[in-house]
C-alpha cells in the first residue's frame, strides 16, 4: 500500500472535483484508493486530522473514522520524491504565500471559462 498524506474533501460536485483535475500537474495519477488514518511514531499531519468546526467534531465522535473509497493525486516521479517525510513546516508553511499567490493566478488565469461559469 501506498503511504502519505493530505486531506479529505467529501460531497464535491462534479465541476468542484474538475478544478481538482484542472490544477493537478501531469506527474500526478488520479487513483480510486481506500484512505485510513494511520498512527505512528511521528504525526507530520496531525494538524490536519483535526476537524474544521464543533459539527464535524461531533460526527467524528459519533460515526468514528470509517475508511471509505475516494480520489487521491499520487505522485509518479519517485525520483523526484524527497527521502524524508513531508513536514508542513519545514515544506508548507515557509512557503505558503508563493503557494496562495499561485493558487490565486490559477483561478484567474487557468480554469477554463466553462468551468469558471459553474463556480
Amino acid at each position: 500500500p501506498l503511504r502519505g498524506g493530505g486531506f479529505f474533501f467529501d460531497a464535491l460536485a462534479d465541476h468542484e472535483a474538475a478544478i481538482f483535475d484542472e490544477f493537478e500537474d501531469d506527474e500526478y495519477d488520479k487513483r480510486l484508493v481506500k484512505p485510513r488514518v494511520i498512527k505512528g511514531e511521528e504525526e507530520p499531519l496531525e494538524w490536519a486530522k483535526q476537524p474544521a468546526c464543533e459539527a464535524d467534531l461531533r460526527l467524528v465522535q459519533e460515526n468514528g473514522l470509517e475508511p471509505v473509497e475516494a480520489f487521491a493525486y499520487v505522485w509518479t516521479e519517485r525520483s523526484l520524491l524527497d527521502k524524508v517525510t513531508w513536514q508542513p513546516s519545514r515544506d508548507f508553511v515557509p512557503f505558503e504565500d508563493d503557494y496562495l499567490k499561485m493558487c490565486g493566478e490559477f483561478v484567474d488565469e487557468e480554469i477554463p471559462k466553462e468551468l469558471k461559469a459553474r463556480c
